[in-house]
């Protein structure tokens, strides 16, 4: 979660300097929004590909987990079910 945020921080701040350096460059208003529109696009893309890369890496951890539980949890089935016949 912490690297999540990290990553949108440093979007922002790199689309925050774009930003101030476009507004201030002697350009045409309609050149400067189109500039502006594309680094925002830009960085969005940056900021969702790093967070899908996160969510793959977030599930494949869980999904290991989940099938490490499952298991342990049938073998403490059938040691149960064993200690429950010889008595």
């Amino acid at each position: 979660m912490k690297t999540l945020k990290l990553i949108a921080a440093t979007a922002l701040g790199v689309a925050t300097g774009a930003a101030i350096g476009v507004l201030t460059a002697p350009r045409s208003g309609k050149k400067t929004r189109k500039m502006i529109s594309s680094e925002v696009d830009s960085q969005v893309d940056a900021v969702k590909k790093s967070a899908n890369k996160q969510i793959k890496g977030i599930k494949k951890d869980y999904n290991k987990a989940l099938k490490k539980y499952s298991q342990s949890g049938k073998e403490l089935i059938s040691k149960t079910k064993e200690a429950v016949s010889l008595n």
